[in-house]
């Protein structure tokens, strides 16, 4: 039997470790637009979660470093507070505790991304704490930075944050 399924599915996205890519708990620190001639700008990340270290106390504020290439659109956006109960299931209240995700069969990606690159290009979604940013880009790479007090301190000394 085919599979003509068609409808968006939200999978977990990895750039960070599993326990880290947690909504709530991570948070966009630094969000850029890089400025360059030719076709996908490149946008660049700062994340912060807490993770399981080598810290005394278990776990720590860790930053990385996230770049995302040939970039066709993005947005973002607050993310409204729900007023009252949240009528979830287990189930689901497990999937919503992942903060990054990328989604198949977007159809923003159909409506904003144009015919001849929308097969090199993925739906990507950030939900931090109070924004959710959407990101459509043809490939991405990460890298840890370390803990985000000493990368925090480094941003403010270069003038960045």
């Amino acid at each position: 039997m085919e599979d003509n399924d068609t409808s968006e599915r939200c999978i977990p996205w990895e750039p960070i470790p599993r326990d880290a890519n947690r909504y709530m708990v991570l948070n966009v620190a630094l969000f850029e637009q890089t400025a360059l001639s030719g076709h996908g700008t490149p946008i660049s990340l700062v994340v912060v979660s807490s993770h399981k270290s080598e810290h005394p106390r278990g776990s720590a504020a860790i930053a990385w470093h996230i770049a995302l290439q040939k970039v066709a659109a993005y947005r973002s956006c607050d993310i409204t507070m729900w007023k009252g109960a949240r009528p979830y299931s287990d189930v689901i209240s497990k999937r919503l505790d992942v903060a990054l995700w990328e989604i198949q069969n977007s159809s923003w990606l159909t409506e904003n991304v144009s015919a001849e690159r929308i097969a090199r290009t993925h739906h990507y979604v950030i939900a931090s704490s109070f924004d959710v940013f959407e990101i459509a880009a043809a490939s991405w790479e990460s890298e840890e930075l370390g803990e985000w007090r000493r990368v925090r301190d480094d941003l403010r000394r270069w003038g960045i944050r």
